[in-house]
């Protein structure tokens, strides 16, 4: 069948989309990773498919025969993806810079779209926020020449002491080659150039992995 990517999931079936179509109630084989235990093998059939004008195929399966051991990790993914929708939509961003002026751009973008914004001059301002556990802090954006101890020493910090937050570097084109180096050392999840479009910058932001689907 190829790589589909799970858009909806139940212990009945899931809604899968991809870019090949099959052969409509033909038992298919799926193997769907699971967060927290072995990809699982799935025995279902193809109820409904449709194409769009840009030949991305949306299906829907129904599962057959599933296992109560399958089931029950159906069951935790859900309620794991549920609660890290909830999470991202509560989950507030912290902007770390030192001019005001990239922060502020920050802040006026993500508060278009909704989203909890703090500010902070400096790496030690971020990290007393970081600490203040009802702010639930899901993310931090760092400008790329950010003073005091610098960016790179920052995010260091975050990934050693605050793993769970998604860690965005910002640069400009004067800082562009030495921002390359900690995303290539895993120490920032993305880097984002300015100028940035609104909706890039809030996906860069967002808390969590994203999805993985069933080959």
């Amino acid at each position: 069948m190829g790589r589909y990517l799970v858009e909806d999931l139940s212990t009945e079936g899931a809604v899968l989309t991809g870019n090949a179509l099959v052969p409509r109630r033909r038992p298919v084989r799926i193997q769907l990773p699971v967060p927290g235990c072995e990809t699982l093998s799935l025995r279902a059939r193809v109820v409904r498919q449709q194409q769009d004008a840009w030949e991305r195929v949306a299906l829907a399966v129904v599962f057959q025969h599933l296992p109560p051991t399958a089931e029950d990790a159906i069951q935790d993914a859900v309620v794991a993806a549920l609660e890290m929708a909830e999470r991202r939509e509560r989950a507030a961003i912290l902007v770390v810079e030192d001019s005001g002026e990239l922060s502020r751009r920050i802040a006026d973008d993500l508060h278009t779209l909704g989203m909890r914004v703090f500010v902070a001059p400096t790496a030690l301002d971020a990290i007393r926020l970081l600490d203040e556990p009802r702010l639930d802090i899901g993310a931090v954006a760092i400008d790329a020449e950010l003073g005091d101890c610098g960016a790179m020493e920052l995010l260091g910090f975050l990934q050693d002491w605050y793993p769970q937050v998604r860690r965005v570097l910002v640069r400009s084109g004067i800082a562009s080659m030495l921002a390359v180096l900690p995303q290539a050392s895993g120490m920032a999840d993305v880097v984002v150039n300015r100028p940035w479009q609104r909706q890039t910058l809030a996906a860069a932001l967002a808390v969590g992995p994203g999805p993985d689907g069933p080959d």
